[in-house]
């Protein structure tokens, strides 16, 4: 598994992306934006596993 700090870059990376998504599309969320989100459900069990 990734570092602690390579994970928390990319979870990072991810929110921004999401953020932006959210306040470019409005109330719809896109597969991608879903897909991020599970994304950092995934990245955060396993930072709270460390």
């Amino acid at each position: 598994m990734k570092d602690k700090g390579t994970l928390l870059h990319k979870m990072h990376q991810l929110q921004k992306r999401i953020s932006r998504a959210i306040k470019n599309e409005g109330d719809k969320i896109s597969l991608k934006t879903q897909l991020r989100l599970n994304r950092i459900k995934k990245i955060k069990e396993s930072l709270s596993k460390k």
